[in-house]
């Protein structure tokens, strides 16, 4: 899942823009915060930051829909931390649609059963990612990962 949070929160702060593709991990006058649930902050998620963006901590709903500015870039969502968090799946979706953000799930541990693949798309996510290694029953290797969204007319081309 480590590559694609990177590729992902790359896609959501340079969007199709060559040239600042190019530029990144150097975010000067692009999008560059990423808003987290404290309990949603893990060991591997230096895999977002090395796309130039800051993380943004926060805890309450409150405190999320007042954290989403001009700088905002994605919202992340840890998807085995749901129960942990103060905001959980469905209304962390409804408010990023509300304000227009688009939005990372990690559910690098969601697989099997393969109907996870569609699941968190359907409710709204704008990317999820998956860990191959745990999907395909650790026959791949750890390295590989991938992430995948409906078409909502955003895109990237990293």
């Amino acid at each position: 899942m480590r590559l694609g949070s990177f590729v992902g929160t790359a896609a959501c702060v340079a969007g199709s823009d060559r040239s600042r593709i190019r530029r990144l991990p150097d975010t000067t006058g692009m999008k560059n915060e990423v808003l987290v649930q404290r309990t949603h902050r893990v060991n591997y998620d230096h895999a977002i930051r090395n796309a130039g963006v800051k993380m943004i901590e926060v805890e309450t709903k409150d405190q999320l829909e007042s954290a989403i500015n001009e700088r905002t870039a994605m919202m992340f969502f840890l998807n085995f931390a749901d129960r942990q968090g103060k905001v959980h799946r469905e209304e962390f979706v409804a408010i990023a649609q509300k304000h227009k953000v688009p939005t990372l799930l990690d559910a690098a541990a969601d697989v099997p059963p393969a109907e996870n693949l569609w699941k968190y798309t359907k409710m709204g996510f704008d990317l999820v990612g998956f860990s191959a290694a745990r999907a395909s029953v650790g026959r791949s290797p750890r390295a590989c990962s991938w992430a995948q969204g409906p078409d909502r007319g955003r895109q990237a081309q990293l």
